[in-house]
């Protein structure tokens, strides 16, 4: 009886651990670092980005334009500046349309850069596990952006605790 009870707590511990809740409440560090960060030029029409989303934590993510800085969006206002996405798996579209618009409220502080939040979905992202691209390509410049040009990235994290 006492082995039942020792592997049922060891099973327990476990399914903690490995829950969305516990980690992005104690291990914060490793449950928000994005599953992508790499350079996107968003002063330049008609440029484009093939990101591949492979997911570990099954929650809401999202899709953001950070700058080098903490402070430098605390002013942002509602700016012109969109880019047309498009989901993908296995080479069919699964989704698209066109990101939000910067808007300060979509705004946050990351160690040392301000990013901002133009799009959210969630991962698995319609029960598609595998193969999934999301394609990004700008429509409608970032001008406020262009004093950071070469400077700005593309990230996508988790954005919710847990679901």
């Amino acid at each position: 009886m006492r082995k039942f009870i020792f592997l049922g707590i060891i099973i327990l511990i476990l399914a903690v651990y490995n829950s969305n809740a516990f980690q992005s409440l104690i291990m914060t560090e490793n449950y928000y670092t994005p599953i992508f960060d790499d350079y996107i030029d968003v002063n330049t029409k008609g440029a484009k980005l093939k990101i591949p989303i492979s997911n570990k934590y099954n929650c809401l993510h999202g899709l953001f334009i950070a700058i080098p800085g903490r402070y430098n969006l605390d002013n942002l206002k509602s700016e012109n500046g969109t880019l047309y996405y498009q989901f993908t798996a296995n080479d069919e579209i699964i989704s698209e349309g066109t990101t939000y618009r910067p808007e300060r409220k979509h705004t946050t502080r990351l160690k040392s850069r301000a990013a901002m939040c133009i799009l959210e979905f969630e991962l698995p992202f319609r029960n598609h596990n595998k193969d999934v691209f999301l394609k990004l390509e700008v429509r409608e410049p970032m001008l406020f952006l262009k004093d950071y040009s070469g400077n700005t990235t593309c990230l996508i994290r988790p954005i919710s605790e847990y679901k």
